[in-house]
């Protein structure tokens, strides 16, 4: 019993998230997703600047799109891509790892190790100790 004002504090913060992606995005981002999966590009790039259109908050579309931009050697438009997207969420460590990417087709691989090991693992292992401290203070 001591644990329930714990855990409904938590999901009162996760449930009431002011930053919420609207659905209309998130569904142009799923199709993005499956049209970059099957290998249409093309239509991949539009659903994902579509879901970057209906919500410019929705850093997930952000690296989808630059995914596209990169299969195309469309280098410079990748990164402004993902600058944007890291812009919206510098915390995200998939956009880092797609800096790095980035950084390292244009041939840079000082900044691209960087982005990588600096920025990206650092965050996913961020990450994963915070949700591990907050699973430990649910059940504690």
């Amino acid at each position: 019993m001591k644990n329930i004002p714990k855990l409904l504090v938590i999901l009162i913060l996760i449930c009431c998230n002011s930053d919420k992606i609207s659905e209309k995005s998130i569904d142009l981002n799923n199709k993005a997703v499956h049209s970059l999966r099957s290998d249409k590009y093309s239509e991949a790039l539009k659903y994902s600047e579509e879901a970057i259109l209906a919500d410019n908050k929705n850093f997930q579309a952000y690296p989808i799109k630059a995914q596209v931009l990169i299969k195309q050697n469309r280098f410079h438009e990748a990164e402004e891509t993902i600058q944007k997207q890291l812009k919206i969420k510098h915390d995200f460590a998939e956009g880092w790892t797609f800096k790095g990417l980035i950084n390292s087709l244009k041939g840079d691989q000082i900044q691209a190790n960087q982005d990588f090991e600096r920025r990206s693992v650092q965050l996913f292992e961020n990450k994963w100790k915070n949700n591990i401290h907050a699973y430990q203070a649910m059940i504690l």
